[in-house]
C-alpha cells in the first residue's frame, strides 16, 4: 500500500488486510504501469487494475470501495488512462 502520491479521503472506510482505511494514496503513472496493464477492452476493468497498481491495495479489495470514494479516486487514475481530462 502506497503512502505517497495523491491524497484521497474515503468518505466511507475501506477494510484491508484487517484495517480500516479512511485515505488512500495514488502514486503517479509510468509508462511500465500502462505496459503492463491486460487491458480488457472494459474501462471499468481497466481502470480497477490500474488503480490497485497506483495505490498498492489488492483489487478484490478495492472492489468493495463505495461508489462515491470509487469515483474520487477514478479521477486521479482516469487522467493516467485516458479516460479523465487533466486539470
Amino acid at each position: 500500500m502506497n503512502t505517497t502520491g495523491t491524497k484521497i479521503e474515503l468518505q466511507y472506510p475501506l477494510t484491508v488486510d484487517g484495517q480500516a482505511m479512511t485515505t488512500l494514496y495514488v502514486r503517479r503513472a509510468k509508462v511500465k504501469d500502462l505496459l503492463a496493464l491486460k487491458s480488457q477492452g472494459d474501462d471499468t476493468a481497466d481502470g480497477l487494475a490500474m488503480m490497485a497498481k497506483l495505490t498498492g491495495v489488492n483489487q478484490p479489495e478495492l472492489e468493495e470501495l463505495d461508489m462515491i470514494d470509487y469515483r474520487a479516486v477514478m479521477r486521479v487514475v482516469g487522467v493516467f488512462l485516458g479516460l479523465t481530462p487533466a486539470s
